[in-house]
């Protein structure tokens, strides 16, 4: 949870103050409203992790299965834009979103 709260806030950041350097490598034009959007929507992600790791309660068990299905469906998405335009800022995306979904799969795995 914590990883992912880190790789939100980097997301977020780069989506609402520096969007156009992911439009330098993506195949994604410059859309000032969507890329704050996406910020935002990583804003509230961050808090909803941040938010179960402080409750006392194992609000955990929710929020790692929702935050996994949306980290690989948008890792899905770069993977498609990669795959019909071959801007590398797709694949980065992609790898990480994917990423992400591994390292936590390998933890609720192996790690009990």
């Amino acid at each position: 949870m914590i990883s992912w709260a880190c790789f939100s806030t980097w997301a977020a950041l780069l989506q609402t103050f520096l969007p156009q350097r992911l439009i330098e490598i993506t195949s994604w034009n410059y859309a000032v409203g969507w890329q704050r959007e996406i910020g935002l929507w990583n804003i509230g992600a961050v808090l909803l992790l941040l938010l179960c790791l402080l409750s006392s309660q194992p609000t955990a068990n929710i929020a790692i299965p929702v935050i996994c299905t949306w980290s690989g469906l948008f890792g899905v998405n770069h993977l498609f834009a990669y795959v019909t335009t071959k801007a590398h800022g797709h694949l980065r995306a992609f790898i990480l979103n994917i990423a992400a979904d591994v390292w936590a799969l390998m933890i609720l795995l192996f790690i009990k």
